[in-house]
């Protein structure tokens, strides 16, 4: 599938998230036929920088310059509930958390969850109704 690299590398020594982010989405519809419904931007949970989401900042005021290997964990991560990295958060269109789901993931697995939020998911769906979703699903992203 275009716009997805399914060979995720390892990080290597001194390479940002951004780096690896870049060769598996790229271009911002990461080359589905759902582009209308995709937005994909990029997030360090480790980050710095002040964001502000949705009429609120957050800050990683634990955040130490100079560190080596992990540093502290950005408000906003702790926010969108994510508690592993890679994660992809997908939002409903107000902006509300659907659900973050973490690890790779190849095309097909993307296709399932991009299909499930944007045409089965409503606030409240029941567990067995993703269940039999997702039991049933063929994927066509390659």
């Amino acid at each position: 599938m275009q716009g997805i690299d399914t060979n995720y590398p390892k990080k290597r020594k001194g390479q940002s998230p951004h780096a690896l982010r870049s060769r598996h989405f790229q271009r911002s519809s990461a080359g589905c036929s759902h582009s209308e419904y995709v937005a994909i931007t990029p997030f360090d949970a480790e980050s710095k920088d002040p964001i502000n989401f949705k009429g609120q900042t957050f800050e990683n005021p634990g955040y130490k310059e100079g560190v080596r290997g992990r540093n502290s964990t950005h408000q906003l991560s702790r926010e969108l509930r994510v508690n592993a990295y890679p994660t992809l958060v997908y939002f409903d269109e107000k902006a509300e958390v659907i659900a973050p789901i973490s690890g790779y993931k190849n095309p097909g697995q993307l296709e399932m969850y991009l299909k499930f939020f944007s045409q089965h998911f409503t606030p409240g769906v029941q567990q067995q109704e993703w269940e039999e979703f997702r039991d049933t699903f063929v994927p066509t992203f390659r």
